[in-house]
């Protein structure tokens, strides 16, 4: 599921990271690049343990803007505003953790979250790529001229539902738990016991954060070919709603590629009932979206989508001599 994009797409992209480059002094360029052979590309954690890049808290409040001003040009105006939600939520996690007197190792600090840059964004069809990464928080690019990749991509919550203070009642990702719970309880009697593998959640996504994912496959679940039209109608407005979590242009071509959803299994484990655990996962020979919600008293989530072909954009260089050097 690589993208072909315009050139003046690709070169307002690299303007906008070049403007943030020219803001950085020696010592910040040499936290946010990498080369792109680099294995560090790959590293990437939704946990909040020790990650790799230039921090937020390490840049101006202008320099953030600028780094931001990036993201915000590839993802959607719903996707940004998420991931500065999910971002905030570090804020909210640590005055829950004071108050429930929760002892814990982590530093929870909306500071601790990381752009690194791969290789030297260029327009030649030498491939670079930009990650931001933090404690639930992967947005990745992988690009070559013409080409580009998203995948993986990475939304997670803790706590998913706010819990104290003026925001009290406030679902973070919301849609994502929602609709596939109308979803599985749409399923009648014989549906139902081809959907629903477990009663019990496993404790998190199943892929974790593996560096590839083109050897998971999922035998089990529901067929999209054995739903009713409202119930096929449901499991697409799910799909559709993971990938806007990217600008229109990229939501639109992603759609198209994946074409029709005939090939789909969804999977179901754990309670039907909200604020208990749960888990599912939607399978397609092109791509695999996981969600998990078990940890926390099943208010803390977990959400994925990976690209069982091109997870880091791994044909990008296969494509360009395709394209250009035939």
């Amino acid at each position: 599921m690589i993208i072909d994009i315009s050139k003046t797409f690709s070169n307002e992209l690299i303007s906008k990271v070049l403007k943030f480059v020219d803001t950085l002094d020696s010592a910040q360029k040499e936290k946010l690049f990498f080369s792109y052979s680099d294995q560090e590309r790959f590293n990437w954690h939704y946990t909040p343990i020790k990650k790799y890049g230039l921090a937020l808290l390490e840049m101006s409040k202008n320099q953030q803007v600028l780094a931001f001003n990036i993201t915000k040009f590839l993802l959607s105006e719903m996707g940004h505003i998420t991931v500065d939600k999910i971002i905030e939520l570090e804020k909210i996690l640590n005055e829950w953790e004071i108050i429930q007197g929760e002892k814990n190792n982590w530093s929870r600090d909306s500071g601790l979250y990381y752009f690194s840059i791969f290789g030297k964004p260029n327009n030649d069809g030498n491939p670079w790529g930009i990650r931001l990464n933090g404690h639930h928080v992967l947005v990745t690019i992988n690009f070559s001229s013409k080409f580009i990749s998203l995948l993986p991509s990475f939304f997670g919550a803790n706590p998913s539902e706010i819990l104290h203070g003026d925001r009290k009642g406030k679902r973070i990702l919301p849609k994502e738990e929602d609709i596939a719970r109308n979803f599985i309880k749409s399923l009648n009697f014989h549906q139902s016991q081809k959907a629903i593998l477990h009663k019990d959640a496993p404790s998190d996504i199943i892929t974790q954060n593996v560096i590839h994912v083109k050897k998971f496959h999922i035998e089990d679940g529901i067929k999209f070919t054995d739903l009713f039209e409202s119930q096929k109608s449901l499991v697409e407005e799910l799909t559709k709603h993971y990938f806007r979590r990217f600008k229109d242009v990229f939501y639109s071509e992603y759609m198209e590629s994946i074409g029709n959803l005939e090939k789909m299994r969804f999977v179901w484990a754990g309670s039907l009932n909200p604020k208990k655990p749960h888990y599912y996962s939607l399978y397609h020979p092109e791509f695999i979206i996981e969600y998990d919600n078990t940890q926390n008293g099943a208010n803390h989530i977990h959400s994925v989508i990976r690209d069982i072909r091109n997870d880091w954009g791994e044909d990008l260089l296969s494509l360009h001599h395709k394209k250009f050097h035939v």
